[in-house]
């Protein structure tokens, strides 16, 4: 808790110091350089700050989360988004905790909501190098009986183009013939979906 002013240092050791009744030791020190990292902010931008129901929303907590997407890691590059938020889950939930505990000095109302968490990239996932697909391929085709449903199952995914929750859901009666169109296999969107709502995808082999 260097740099960080008296007044505020001393609650946030009285805080780890409570967290260390449920939380790991582990759990604790990062909780400790998180809050930390937000107590020397404060003593930064407003240094005569004496209590944390003096905390302003305006003044302290928006500042606090620009100058996160500023701050550098201890390598020296950028701060990386999910330590961004987890930052911010560190000091909402500090101030959440100690409101619902009933600290005297807990600010009067929320500062921090939920949008303020910075929002992690989703990536879509990696497709198969071709070689790759048709070893995977050749792997299913061959499996032994004890993994032979499960194989055709992910031969039937793979083929169809089904997702998981789509092969989950197929009932026994999915594949229908349809005259000399070859057979179909009736797919259906979700279990919550009213009036058995379906798509129909052709099955390529016989």
């Amino acid at each position: 808790m260097a740099g960080v002013a008296a007044p505020l240092r001393a609650r946030l050791v009285a805080y780890l110091e409570r967290k260390r009744v449920t939380c790991t030791a582990h759990t604790v020190s990062s909780l400790a350089t998180r809050l930390a990292h937000f107590g020397r902010f404060l003593a930064e931008v407003d240094p005569v700050i004496g209590s944390l129901a003096e905390l302003d929303r305006c003044r302290h907590i928006e500042p606090y989360l620009v100058a996160l997407t500023q701050a550098t890691s201890r390598c020296g590059g950028q701060l990386s988004v999910a330590e961004q938020a987890r930052r911010t889950y560190a000091v909402a939930n500090f101030l959440a905790e100690i409101a619902e505990w009933g600290w005297p000095d807990a600010p009067a109302r929320r500062l921090l909501h939920r949008s303020d968490v910075p929002r992690q990239p989703q990536p879509l996932p990696r497709y198969l190098p071709p070689d790759a697909d048709r070893r995977l391929a050749e792997a299913l085709t061959a499996a032994p009986p004890a993994s032979r449903l499960a194989a055709d199952a992910c031969l039937l995914q793979r083929a169809c183009g089904l997702r998981v929750g789509e092969l989950l859901d197929l009932e026994l009666d999915c594949v229908h013939e349809v005259g000399d169109q070859g057979a179909w296999l009736k797919v259906p969107w979700a279990s919550s979906t009213p009036n058995g709502w379906c798509r129909w995808t052709t099955k390529p082999w016989s």
